[in-house]
């Protein structure tokens, strides 16, 4: 009876995924499922009666691990108490990189308390959900920063409008409050956008920079190049910053753009000819809450920039342009790319 219920917890232990062992005291293996056996190359049979240090193969079980693994025992032993690890990288056979979730128990077995009981979890699949959770998190954060901070601007120029409102200037008005309209309506299609697709993907960004110029009817601008890149709709609001940053901060007239590719990447170069950044505060621009002069307003400007860019896996700079202005140099990667 007694090898016919070891059979059966033999038989019900190598059905789990998780792997399963159970130690005596002095660290050997009394009980080991199979999913234990293959991670080690081996079979359970001959794990038994053996402890971490016998089973040492530089490739597996380094002597580092084996140490870390035996203290763990020896606390779980001496404390009576759970040994808990709840989560931790490991490199598969196949490369791929994996999360683990490891329980160690004291149990007792024949009325010795003496053993423990190791179980472990390969908890990947929760590790990514929680993953794109945390980037679906900040993309609705993002959302809000980039409707406050251009609705603030928004309402901001209606009212100076308003309070100079006269027959002449009825027109810019309603083109303004529209704007706002728009805006709202475009963050809640960027909300829907971002549910149904937590990932970037393809847009042809000299389209996208022609977009964003369209509500900046008053300022020259060039584009040179074209190229897809990745992003999501939040790219929109990017260089809509950009170019309200160089209209209102910098005083510029005209904005070139440039498009390049360059290996993988694609780095679109924004330069106006406005009165440029000194250089005592282009290490602070992209700050949250920095502000500087008279015409800084809330601060999140090229902060929400930074951020968005990043969100794509890209990153931006910025460096004098000349004669005069400002240069910001947005670095993205290709969508287009021949594998």
């Amino acid at each position: 009876m007694a090898e016919f219920d070891r059979e059966l917890l033999q038989l019900v232990i190598d059905t789990s995924g998780d792997i399963i062992f159970v130690k005596d005291k002095e660290g050997r293996y009394v009980l080991v499922n199979k999913r234990l056996a293959d991670v080690y190359h081996t079979t359970a049979d001959n794990m038994i009666g053996k402890n971490d240090w016998e089973l040492i193969d530089e490739n597996i079980l380094t002597e580092e691990k084996a140490k870390r693994y035996s203290e763990a025992d020896d606390y779980v032993i001496q404390s009576q108490k759970e040994y808990f690890i709840e989560e931790s990288p490991l490199i598969a056979d196949d490369g791929t990189k994996i999360w683990i979730q490891t329980r160690k128990k004291p149990i007792t077995i024949d009325g010795d308390s003496n053993y423990v009981l190791g179980i472990v979890q390969n908890i990947t699949e929760l590790k990514e959900k929680t993953i794109s959770l945390k980037k679906y998190q900040d993309h609705l954060k993002l959302i809000n920063r980039i409707l406050r901070h251009d609705l603030t601007n928004h309402f901001i120029m209606l009212d100076t409008l308003v309070k100079n409102s006269d027959a002449s200037n009825i027109d810019d008005i309603r083109e303004r409050t529209q704007s706002g309209l728009d805006l709202l309506l475009r963050m809640r299609e960027m909300e829907k956008f971002l549910s149904d697709h937590p990932e970037v993907e393809s847009h042809d960004i000299r389209k996208v920079i022609k977009k964003s110029f369209e509500g900046f009817p008053n300022i020259e601008y060039s584009i040179s190049g074209d190229v897809k890149v990745f992003a999501n709709q939040a790219i929109y609001s990017v260089f809509e910053n950009l170019i309200r940053n160089a209209l209102v901060h910098g005083e510029a007239t005209k904005i070139d753009v440039v498009i390049e590719t360059l290996n993988k990447t694609v780095q679109i170069r924004f330069a106006d000819n406005g009165r440029g950044i000194p250089d005592e505060i282009k290490g602070k621009i992209f700050e949250e809450k920095f502000k500087y002069g008279s015409t800084g307003h809330t601060g999140l400007g090229l902060f929400i920039v930074e951020k968005a860019i990043k969100s794509f896996g890209g990153y931006v700079y910025v460096e004098n342009n000349e004669p005069k202005g400002t240069a910001f140099f947005v670095v993205l990667r290709k969508a287009d790319i021949n594998l």
